[in-house]
């Protein structure tokens, strides 16, 4: 089994990317030394008779491990059996480390780029194409999730819905993981749909925040994907909650938008403030009106962020 070991770890050496190449080649050196210290004491050649040189190899080798796991970092290496999985997804997987170093990403992303996308493992995260709207995303620190678009060299803008995860280990963070999921087709039929353009799209000012409430408790029955964009909530924590119960609203916020609502039965441009889901607040322009399906009563509310 060591022996088998060590093949692995030899052929992982020689696989692994320039900027790991170093953590790779200590793992070696350490197991070769262990190795080497076990050949000599069998085949006679140690130069003190009948002592084991194995123990003293070992610790030599332990000394170089601890070097390389405080010096640089060997712990960093992608576990084969993780990677396998990461790398049959169709999604676009980029992990960033504390630093904002690439530390991984999977081969869909070679189809964008026309390249090999390991060239970028170890280098920042600024020489990734589309680097400049994540790390909008990012810095915002209010949403986990979004979109971006990526330019492409003779072919057309590709959408990503965008997830960012901050990676911890217990209490400490290690990084962040990226996942982009290709939704091009979808806008682009959105684009056909409605006659709006590619910066409209991207903005999201084609296609309004909604929320279907049940009028009888409030609870909201549906919403689209502008409100998860939007405001950061995932569908399975508001659906079967009312507004109040999920933060959008106040108890005061509230009670000023349905005394206006049931003063007519409708609002038009009614201004709002929704909180997203880190509670931050902005002032929406909110048009409501109510229908009935089955004898069941609900309030259609469609929504955008008031401009400056």
């Amino acid at each position: 089994s060591f022996l088998i070991g060590s093949i692995v770890l030899i052929r992982r050496s020689l696989v692994s990317p320039p900027e790991l190449k170093l953590q790779s080649y200590i793992l070696v050196l350490g197991a070769s030394i262990s190795f080497a210290g076990n050949i000599i004491y069998l085949t006679g050649l140690s130069p003190i008779p009948d002592l084991d040189i194995t123990p003293i190899t070992l610790i030599l080798s332990m000394l170089i491990y601890s070097i390389g796991l405080l010096r640089f970092g060997i712990l960093d290496i992608m576990p084969i059996a993780g990677e396998t999985i990461l790398e049959s997804l169709d999604d676009v997987v980029i992990v960033l480390d504390e630093t904002g170093r690439i530390a991984y990403i999977n081969q869909a992303f070679d189809y964008y780029i026309n390249t090999d996308a390991k060239d970028f493992i170890g280098k920042p995260a600024s020489v990734l194409p589309i680097w400049d709207m994540l790390k909008k995303l990012i810095d915002s620190h209010t949403m986990a999730r979004g979109e971006v678009v990526m330019n492409i060299d003779g072919r057309e803008p590709a959408y990503f819905h965008t997830h960012i995860s901050t990676v911890r280990w217990k209490t400490q963070r290690l990084g962040k993981a990226i996942i982009l999921e290709d939704i091009s087709e979808r806008r682009r039929a959105e684009r056909k749909s409605f006659g709006v353009s590619d910066d409209s799209l991207l903005s999201g000012d084609s296609i309004p925040v909604i929320m279907i409430l049940r009028a009888q408790d409030e609870k909201i029955m549906e919403v689209n994907r502008s409100f998860i964009l939007s405001l950061g909530y995932e569908r399975k924590d508001v659906v079967g909650k009312s507004p109040l119960q999920v933060g959008l609203w106040n108890a005061y916020e509230r009670g000023e938008f349905f005394q206006a609502f049931r003063g007519d039965g409708y609002v038009k441009n009614h201004p709002l403030a929704l909180a997203n889901v880190r509670q931050k607040k902005e002032t929406y322009l909110v048009s409501a009106h109510k229908m009935e399906i089955q004898d069941i009563s609900y309030i259609v509310m469609m929504a955008n962020l008031k401009a400056e």
